[in-house]
């Protein structure tokens, strides 16, 4: 017997796959989409939602941007790309299905130190100072003549905790740090587009937005 006497032509489009949304460490918005990285469990995962709908995640838009599943530290859209980061790494998920590598040597350790200067450099704290990035370039370091501060001043311990802004109007970037011997973000390390400076604060930086 066949109990379902209705043909296939007038079935509605089948179901899609859904996923459950994700604890996550990691978050950024993309094209209208939520993406998302750093999963429970699963931390070289990153999702992306529908766009226009930040809750609603299809089952097969996750990829590991790195092939040995190494943690994600940072996400962040520049120029148009999404990118991801981990601390030795930059990949970009232009085609989200098939990550590709800028560069195997350099990553970002904290995930609140990326910002974007008005003239299109992106900036982060990696492991051995800042680096910058342009659309469609390499990573390059810009704190060699800080090297001495990098290596020595800070406490290496607290580097995932730094924060970072541009500021609107000096166009500068500022990224609050934690001297060595403190566990407080109470070091600014200013940078304005060709020199950094030092500004010592008195009062911990937990968060900095513009």
């Amino acid at each position: 017997t066949y109990p379902d006497t209705n043909p296939d032509s007038v079935l509605q489009a089948p179901a899609i796959s859904r996923a459950p949304v994700p604890v996550f460490r990691l978050m950024t918005t993309h094209q209208g989409s939520l993406v998302v990285g750093n999963i429970a469990d699963a931390p070289g995962l990153v999702m992306r939602s529908d766009p226009g709908f930040p809750g609603t995640f299809d089952a097969t838009q996750r990829v590991y941007p790195d092939s040995g599943g190494a943690e994600v530290t940072a996400l962040t859209t520049h120029g148009g790309v999404l990118l991801a980061f981990t601390e030795s790494s930059v990949y970009s998920l232009e085609d989200f299905g098939a990550p590709r590598p800028l560069s195997r040597s350099v990553g970002c350790v904290a995930p609140s130190s990326v910002a974007a200067l008005p003239t299109g450099e992106l900036v982060w704290l990696g492991r051995k100072g800042f680096y910058s990035m342009r659309p469609g370039g390499p990573p390059q370091l810009i704190s060699a003549a800080i090297n001495m501060t990098i290596r020595d001043d800070l406490n290496r311990g607290r580097m995932r905790m730094a924060v970072a802004a541009v500021s609107p109007e000096t166009g500068e970037y500022r990224c609050a740090v934690a001297p060595a011997g403190t566990t407080r973000n109470t070091l600014m390390l200013v940078y304005d587009g060709s020199n950094f400076r030092r500004q010592t604060i008195n009062h911990h930086i937990g968060g900095i937005c513009s």
